[in-house]
């Protein structure tokens, strides 16, 4: 079984860059796929690359429950109250009963080819969106705190200090 993963420089497999629109990326990925001698199964792990505080522990359990399960979505429970806007009006929803998604999402090829191999949609944030729509289950598991989106300067001070001191 191949492993492929976006990475910098490609070195475990086809690279698709964040810059490209959800749209774009999906011929991207069935082209990397799609073999003419069939298909042979690989463990595709699409992540974000700034989240580079994942461990290698979090990438492992993602590749083991992706060849048991198929799929692997890491999840953190949401420590801030969460409220659903409509209109001019909000309600709260019970943050027991919310996750937020990390990467690397982590599948086996054969899932993501089935489900790229629909239209486009504009309600895709994600690979577990495009696999849902497409009808596939997703699995998920426990993320990790530290592995937080690095988009703004408050993060790299969180990192930094994450870095310095190894907290988890």
């Amino acid at each position: 079984m191949r492993v492929a993963a976006a990475e910098p420089a490609g070195l475990l497999g086809p690279v698709s860059p964040g810059s490209l629109a959800r749209a774009a990326r999906q011929p991207v990925f069935v082209r990397a796929f799609r073999r003419d001698d069939g298909p042979e199964e690989a463990v595709v792990f699409v992540h974000d690359g700034v989240r580079c505080l994942l461990s290698v522990e979090l990438v492992r359990s993602c590749y083991e429950q992706a060849i048991r399960l198929g799929s692997a979505i890491p999840v953190v429970d949401s420590k801030d109250s969460v409220r659903v806007v409509s209109g001019e009006e909000s309600v709260s929803v019970d943050r027991s009963r919310v996750k937020l998604v990390q990467t690397p999402q982590t599948f086996l090829s054969s899932v993501l080819l089935s489900a790229y191999s629909q239209p486009y949609q504009e309600s895709f944030t994600d690979e577990a969106s495009v696999v849902e729509a497409n009808g596939g289950k997703v699995f998920l598991l426990d993320g990790e705190i530290a592995n937080i989106k690095i988009t703004t300067p408050v993060d790299l001070v969180i990192a930094e200090h994450h870095l310095k001191f190894k907290v988890s």
